[in-house]
């Protein structure tokens, strides 16, 4: 249908626009600094949006998850299919904010931590498999999991 495509066009160019930002930005060799806060400020930009709406969306418990929507099933799949395109692309954020260099990803915990907090909510195993990782990155940066990162990786 018309509305699989779109979202199937949709997720694709996110992402593409996501993995060329987040390489710009970790690798800092690619552009100067004025550019690099450009790309950092629309990156982190575009990052929290993407996350916040699949919070908005997203059910809360797995009770919520199987509750039809009040109209057709054409109208359940259309959700369903956005649910799993901002879930890919929520997971794909969480896995490229881990990656990022340690003093980059220092600068953005402070603003992002309350929206992982967010997200773990989320029922989509996917989403949590990636905050873990990321918790357990800050637990090693603020010195909560000093003696306990090789165990937990």
């Amino acid at each position: 249908t018309v509305w699989t495509e779109f979202i199937g066009q949709e997720r694709e160019a996110l992402k593409l626009l996501l993995k060329m930002m987040f390489t710009l930005y970790s690798e800092e060799t690619h552009c100067g600094k004025k550019d690099a806060a450009v790309v950092r400020d629309r990156l982190m930009s575009v990052c929290k949006k993407e996350m916040i709406e699949f919070v908005v969306i997203s059910p809360i418990d797995s009770e919520q998850e199987g509750v039809k929507v009040k109209g057709s099933d054409l109208l359940q799949r259309q959700k369903e299919e956005y649910l799993v395109a901002k879930m890919e692309t929520t997971v794909l954020i969480l896995n490229s904010i881990g990656k990022l260099p340690d003093h980059l990803f220092e600068e953005h915990m402070p603003n992002l931590y309350p929206l992982f907090c967010d997200l773990l909510l989320s029922v989509r195993h996917e989403v949590r498999v990636e905050l873990r990782k990321l918790f357990i990155r800050v637990g090693t940066h603020t010195d909560l999991l000093a003696d306990r990162q090789k165990t937990y990786k």
